[in-house]
């Protein structure tokens, strides 16, 4: 195919993406969390059922924080490896996930903005400042560097011996993202599940197993983990701003390279 066809391709799907696809997992964290304020007043629901129905609204939340990053570390692969047929050929017909090899390349080293530019293959910073933009495309390439730094530490799995230690940290809010991306590992009674292994129960939080105890195990705190995530409205809130945040960049990103399209400026080859 020749290049200006994928171009001309590649235009019209960022410009359906940036109106949709980039805002698919904003939309549907609001209509879960608008969803989840409805339940505990609605009469159709049986009383016992409203605090389950809750619990898994909360969660599928928390997987939409997983699909938003996922959904960036694929859009970003796709745009470094977009020839030889164009970005939106390898996005849709990619069928491995590979926002887990992206994200570990902007993990190792520490991804920079200048950085950032060379490895989605983008026109320099001294090209992008003479851009006649009505926002600042160097400040948009050092918030998306920060993003990705940020989201890829949270989006690949922990204990991977690809990923420096100090760059992945195995922190709460990331095992919860990835027990709700690889599976519904929802537990509805701690207490009872693992009786007589003691647990500190909130009721306020989610639980989700993340390891669990192989034949001739014992339950114990080295073949069970358990990772929470809070059912308050600071986290929830949170959660939604991390979603929207991605949104943002996407849509921004998916601007900005139909500029660099329709300028001739988006490098080939």
């Amino acid at each position: 195919m020749e290049n200006y066809e994928i171009s001309r391709y590649d235009r019209q799907w960022l410009q359906d993406f940036f109106s949709l696809g980039a805002w698919a997992h904003q939309y549907t964290s609001v209509a879960l969390y608008q969803a989840a304020q409805r339940v505990p007043s609605d009469p159709a629901i049986a009383p016992d059922d409203r605090p389950r129905i809750q619990t898994v609204l909360r969660a599928k939340i928390l997987g939409e924080v997983a699909a938003s990053m996922e959904t960036l570390g694929r859009f970003c692969w796709s745009i470094q490896r977009r020839e030889p047929d164009g970005i939106s050929a390898q996005f849709i017909n990619m069928r491995r996930d590979q926002a887990v090899p992206f994200y570990k390349e902007m993990l190792t080293p520490p991804v920079t903005a200048e950085r950032l530019l060379e490895t989605l293959r983008l026109p320099q910073q001294s090209t992008l400042a003479s851009l006649s933009l009505t926002e600042d495309p160097i400040e948009f390439i050092d918030q998306l560097a920060t993003g990705l730094l940020r989201y890829a530490a949270i989006y690949v799995d922990p204990g991977d011996p690809s990923v420096p230690e100090s760059s992945a940290s195995r922190n709460l809010l990331r095992q919860s993202y990835n027990a709700v991306k690889h599976g519904s590992h929802l537990i509805a009674n701690p207490p009872m599940l693992l009786a007589p292994f003691p647990i500190d129960v909130d009721p306020h939080s989610i639980y989700m197993a993340v390891r669990w105890p192989k034949c001739n195990e014992a339950l114990s705190s080295s073949t069970t983990q358990m990772v929470t995530r809070s059912l308050r409205q600071k986290e929830v809130t949170e959660d939604l701003n991390v979603i929207r945040t991605i949104a943002v960049l996407v849509t921004n990103l998916c601007q900005l390279l139909i500029h660099l399209i329709d300028h001739d400026l988006l490098p080939k080859g």
